[in-house]
């Protein structure tokens, strides 16, 4: 038989039981192993469970939940999965806290789960993407581009003409 440690075990101290029947077919044992020393934990890396573009009105800022962007790590809580902007996005910005990020800045799972990140559109309403690492200090996934999906509202038409024209029945007007 097979055992394969897992996340359980972290701490404890593994023997092992054994019985058999010899070649003349006598029973033996059982047979108890030395305990081993206390299982240690190794690293899970982060894993990517959501990545769906948010669609952001032109000239509006929105939100970025968990259920556009999520990582989980079964070892990490989130404050502990960080975020760095490997990219920006070409027009509008990302905001944590009302503050602009830059190239290399920081956010969290955290910041996500807690309603602090933000896309602000530039009234442009042109789709976009940034790039993101992720990491939990120890452990780092590949790059994950995350996108923008812009949306154009239908503005009330604006009128252009510099002044008011009056004009008389059968009269030309300049």
């Amino acid at each position: 038989a097979t055992y394969t440690l897992g996340d359980a075990d972290v701490g404890a101290q593994i023997s092992v039981q054994v019985s058999y029947t010899d070649l003349q077919g006598n029973p033996e044992g059982p047979l108890t192993s030395a305990q081993t020393a206390a299982v240690l934990n190794v690293n899970d890396a982060p894993v990517l469970v959501t990545n769906n573009p948010l669609s952001v009105p032109e000239e509006s800022t929105r939100t970025i939940t968990a259920a556009e962007l999520e990582v989980t790590d079964v070892d990490n809580t989130p404050d502990q999965i960080v975020y760095t902007l490997a990219s920006l996005p070409s027009g509008g910005l990302v905001r944590l806290n009302g503050s602009n990020l830059g190239l290399g800045d920081t956010f969290t799972q955290d910041d996500i789960n807690n309603n602090r990140v933000t896309y602000r559109d530039p009234g442009d309403a042109n789709s976009t993407s940034f790039q993101l690492s992720v990491s939990d200090g120890t452990a780092t996934l590949p790059a994950i581009t995350f996108g923008i999906n812009g949306v154009a509202i239908n503005d009330a038409p604006v009128n252009t003409v510099p002044a008011l024209i009056t004009a008389t029945e059968e009269t030309a007007t300049a």
